[in-house]
């Protein structure tokens, strides 16, 4: 594939890095807020790289996802002209289960604002790299509407219930420096710091890195079913060329080349 992927709508732009795929929401002019064209076309190219990732082989697959907007705002939410729409709500949580369900890790790149359904796709995302100027909100109760059990949970499980109340309840926010503090940040840095992650990430091992992020998202609020398939992949992992060729790798003092196998 080419570096420029092409999804067919400008409001998502798509590239490739050393081995993980760039997801750029382009809606600058509405801070990126998410409407169904949005969330169909970032659901569909999640998907495409999922499928495309788990192919065997090296350094020919994305074995990465980094989601980032463009500036000045990672996503401001939903597009409140359509956000009380129940079709609105339906493929908004066809996005949210496709990113926790992708074989591939993936990174939310927190530059700027990132609130309502923004912070929705940071909480679906496996690793958080939050920049100084971020910033998170949850405002459903100024909006007079609901929030599903499984953004509660996992915003309490990923943030703190303390702090989980304060901006479901409160309507506070949670500054980069907070988020940093109470773990939601994995790393507190530019975008330049999130593609070295997302790089870091890439080499590892893609089997182990799927049963790991299967095993961790096994908390009965995600597609039943991960628990067991955790389990089948922690075998296949054991016995995997991977496993072999890191033994071989740390007998000969060098890097291990990972394919997938």
């Amino acid at each position: 594939m080419s570096p420029e992927q092409e999804t067919g709508d400008p409001s998502l732009h798509a590239h490739d890095g050393d081995g993980f795929r760039v997801l750029t929401l382009n809606r600058p002019r509405v801070r990126n807020a998410l409407d169904i064209g949005l969330c169909a076309t970032l659901t569909g190219a999640v998907r495409a790289a999922g499928e495309e990732g788990i192919r065997p082989g090296r350094g020919t697959v994305p074995r990465v996802l980094l989601l980032r907007g463009a500036p000045p705002a990672f996503c401001a939410g939903a597009d409140l002209n359509r956000a009380h729409s129940p079709e609105f709500l339906s493929t908004l949580g066809e996005l949210l289960r496709a990113l926790v369900e992708c074989p591939l890790p993936v990174i939310a790149d927190i530059q700027g604002p990132c609130v309502g359904a923004g912070l929705q796709l940071a909480l679906a995302s496996d690793l958080r790299v939050v920049g100084p100027d971020a910033w998170f909100g949850l405002p459903p109760a100024s909006l007079g509407i609901a929030l599903d059990d499984w953004t509660v949970g996992r915003c309490v499980d990923l943030i703190g219930g303390s702090r989980a109340r304060g901006l479901m309840l409160g309507g506070l926010r949670m500054s980069a420096t907070e988020a940093a503090d109470c773990g939601f940040a994995n790393v507190s840095g530019s975008s330049r710091d999130a593609e070295e992650l997302a790089a870091r990430v890439a080499i590892l091992a893609p089997l182990s890195v799927r049963q790991l992020k299967l095993a961790l998202n096994d908390t009965g609020n995600v597609a039943a079913g991960t628990g067991a398939a955790a389990r089948e992949l922690h075998d296949i992992c054991w016995a995997s060329e991977d496993a072999a060729e890191a033994r071989k790798a740390r007998s000969e003092k060098r890097p291990a080349e990972f394919t997938g196998r």
